[in-house]
């Protein structure tokens, strides 16, 4: 784990403080804060040394008191087996936020990372071949408009909400397909996203960890030469990845950053798929 020095710590909290107050409405009172700690299994034992070592510093350097029903400022603390983060809040609506989907499948924001990591162009082709709601090809659209995209999913009611949400859309289309007889051309696709089940809700951990192979063996056969495929999916998941060869073509895995979404760790793996040279 990377080692920080306490005087780091509050060095960067400071400046933190300092910095948020410049987007705060002039003449706002702040009276107070709340610190908020989020740590994975392998930093949990840190947790409660940084909140006094962080906490304390706040009260020095600004003399505010803490109040944990209703703070003025929230300070965030994430603890991971890497870094060390603190951040603020610089609006009132969260991030996650968007107006245009009515139904909430992915968080937007999770959605949006997604998105930009298979690096889109205007008119790529992208599918999400487990739309659910269509979070993430919404969110694409949003980002770039005139990208064609185009979602599946095998659950009625899961499409239904995802048509729904493309409503601004006009052109993102959804279709009930079950991934197994999806029947795209090779070759055809700029881009892949997809929020793999996690095997919590519509399918159980080992139906997820038996239709992985065939996700994957989808996503190189349809995705085009040296193109990207983005997907989020769960530890066991992640586990379970094997080696994927199509016509002299593998998917090489490029990039893998962890996340927590609530309580639960997911990963984010970006793949190319590449000519083999052998």
């Amino acid at each position: 784990m990377q080692i920080v020095k306490a005087n780091q710590l509050k060095i960067r909290l400071i400046n933190g403080i300092e910095i948020w107050k410049k987007f705060q409405d002039e003449g706002k009172e702040i009276n107070n804060f709340r610190l908020s700690t989020k740590t994975s299994k392998e930093s949990k034992h840190l947790q409660k040394k940084l909140e006094i070592i962080l906490s304390k510093s706040i009260r020095q350097a600004t003399n505010l008191k803490v109040n944990l029903k209703k703070p003025d400022v929230e300070v965030y603390v994430n603890v991971s087996p890497t870094d060390i983060t603190i951040g603020f809040p610089l609006t009132k609506t969260p991030l996650s936020n968007r107006p245009y989907i009515k139904h909430i499948g992915l968080r937007s924001t999770v959605a949006h990372i997604l998105c930009k990591l298979i690096e889109p162009k205007p008119e790529d082709v992208i599918i999400d071949p487990m739309c659910g709601y269509g979070t993430i090809l919404c969110e694409m659209k949003n980002y770039i408009a005139n990208t064609k995209c185009s979602g599946y999913d095998i659950n009625e009611d899961s499409i239904a909400k995802a048509v729904e949400n493309a409503g601004e859309f006009d052109d993102l289309k959804f279709q009930r397909i079950d991934i197994k007889d999806l029947s795209l051309a090779d070759d055809s696709v700029d881009g892949v996203v997809c929020d793999i089940p996690f095997g919590q809700k519509h399918l159980s951990v080992d139906e997820a960890k038996e239709l992985l192979p065939r996700i994957l063996q989808t996503i190189l056969k349809i995705l085009k030469q040296e193109k990207l495929a983005a997907i989020l999916l769960s530890p066991e998941l992640r586990k379970s990845i094997t080696s994927k060869e199509v016509n002299g073509c593998t998917l090489t895995k490029i990039s893998e950053d962890s996340l927590k979404l609530g309580e639960t760790w997911a990963y984010i793996i970006v793949f190319k798929k590449t000519q083999n040279t052998d």
